[in-house]
């Protein structure tokens, strides 16, 4: 996988001023992975995203932004 950035059960987080190029999600929040996210609990929270320029890969089918596919503990406060 070629994700650019991934925050996983994280806390007061901030992306800023950034260029991401990628072959994959240039920026996938993420808390956990099924029963071992679950079991931690652990979310991921208070994330501020902002001044980021993404290029894809030629051929690339994956999103600039992401919040989930693995997020067992939980997301919120996303901006």
């Amino acid at each position: 996988n070629t994700d650019g950035i991934n925050p996983d059960s994280s806390r007061h987080v901030l992306i800023e001023d950034c260029y991401l190029q990628t072959g994959d999600d240039s920026v996938a929040v993420k808390s956990g992975w099924d029963c071992f996210g679950r079991s931690e609990g652990r979310p991921s929270e208070n994330i501020t995203i902002r001044r980021v320029v993404v290029k894809q890969t030629f051929g690339c089918n994956a999103a600039g932004f992401t919040i989930g596919s693995e997020m067992s503990g939980g997301v919120r406060d996303v901006l």
